[in-house]
């Protein structure tokens, strides 16, 4: 083996996942190296979201980080999606994300509040 030889060429155990993306504009898919943190995350997220054997709970802490706010909808859509087979957890900085989720779901955000060094639940108005 000559040292030039890419990793996986070098180990039969090394298995190595490629993924393109195909974008109007461009004449060839992009491949992962090429694409933003977000793009990559974005797609992760929906991977795991849309697993044909989910799991019982899936805890999401700031999925909104990295991602453009265009894309937290979608993304609320799909952890909506997800909630139908599996308990979904869901920590966010993101309005966009919590107000996104409780249109679709009627899910009631638990909302915190730091007051004088301590973290507390926020309470509604109307109690």
């Amino acid at each position: 083996m000559s040292n030039d030889e890419e990793p996986w060429q070098k180990s039969p155990r090394y298995t190595e996942l490629t993924v393109g993306l195909e974008t109007e504009g461009c004449v060839r898919p992009l491949v992962s190296r090429e694409l933003s943190d977000g793009t990559l995350k974005f797609l992760c997220l929906a991977a795991s979201l849309l697993s044909p054997r989910p799991t019982t709970l899936i805890a999401l802490n700031e999925p909104e980080s990295s991602l453009h706010p265009d894309l937290l909808p979608a993304l609320a859509e799909l952890i909506v999606n997800a909630a139908k087979t599996s308990q979904v957890w869901v920590s966010t900085h993101s309005t966009i994300l919590s107000e996104s989720i409780k249109a679709l779901s009627r899910a009631q955000p638990i909302r915190l509040q730091l007051v004088n060094g301590e973290t507390i639940i926020e309470q509604e108005e109307d109690e």
